[in-house]
């Protein structure tokens, strides 16, 4: 798998999760790092995100 491949999976999966949590207090998700140049290393990189959420936002959402 290239770069390209595992941005396109991560922007897919960052965004099923913007739109299953967005109704419930998410307000938006960054992408950021190595992945979006080409200074990735497959074998060394992460892939950096953050989400920012409302207040009220429950820590347990994901919970069952």
């Amino acid at each position: 798998m290239n770069r390209e491949e595992i941005l396109a999976k991560t922007y897919s999966a960052l965004k099923n999760i913007f739109l299953r949590y967005e109704g419930k207090g998410i307000i938006s998700i960054y992408l950021w790092g190595s992945i979006l140049s080409e200074d990735f290393n497959l074998g060394k990189s992460d892939i950096d995100s953050i989400a920012i959420v409302k207040n009220n936002f429950g820590s347990n959402i994901g919970k069952k």
